[in-house]
């Protein structure tokens, strides 16, 4: 008798443990769900169509977590566009856009943004390829660091100061980046830079 009870004690010790196993895996499961969609479709930047749709974008290269498909029907914002009370914190609209030379239609853009509660505001870039890029960042409340993985760019900004980001926008995508030194992506400090083609 008292070796049954033994065996029925460890058959329920490893029932339990393999019910709490499944629920850590399913709520992991979900958490890498809601991490794919950094910043929620808006006018700007439209919902992606579904997988199976005849719309969707053929491209050359693999999707991951940090560069995504460009949905069809992106708006790149001017200097001067207004945006609706809800998206000014998600939608950065360029303070200046510059031609590259007469005869390109290539641009510089200009935008600024900021580093403040632990996340950057705004948090969502919208360039056409091919465009130099240039982001003023200010730390506002604390250090921050800005990692933009997909175009293996690094830039630590100090808090009070403003430093800048350059690249040209030679690869399309929606690229995630974040701010490593308050959490990365799973503590909501991240953004996303979009490249149109």
């Amino acid at each position: 008798m008292v070796k049954n009870k033994k065996q029925l004690v460890v058959i329920i010790g490893g029932i339990i443990i393999i019910l709490i196993l499944l629920v850590i895996v399913i709520a992991e499961v979900k958490k890498g769900e809601q991490k794919r969609e950094a910043i929620p479709p808006n006018m700007f930047v439209p919902e992606p169509p579904p997988e199976n749709n005849e719309e969707t974008v053929s491209i050359d290269w693999e999707e991951n977590e940090f560069r995504q498909v460009v949905p069809a029907g992106v708006v790149v914002p001017e200097p001067g566009t207004e945006i609706a009370e809800e998206l000014k914190d998600i939608v950065a609209v360029p303070t200046e856009v510059v031609p590259t030379s007469k005869d390109s239609d290539n641009n510089i853009r200009l935008f600024k943004i900021r580093g403040e509660g632990n996340k950057f505001i705004p948090s969502q870039i919208i360039a056409n390829y091919n465009d130099d890029v240039q982001i003023e960042i200010t730390a506002i409340d604390k250090d921050y660091d800005l990692i933009l993985q997909g175009y293996n760019m690094k830039q630590n900004i100090p808090q009070g100061l403003t430093k800048n980001l350059s690249f040209q926008a030679v690869e399309e995508g929606r690229f995630i980046y974040y701010c490593e030194s308050c959490g990365g992506k799973e503590a909501g400090a991240f953004g996303e830079i979009v490249i149109v083609k």
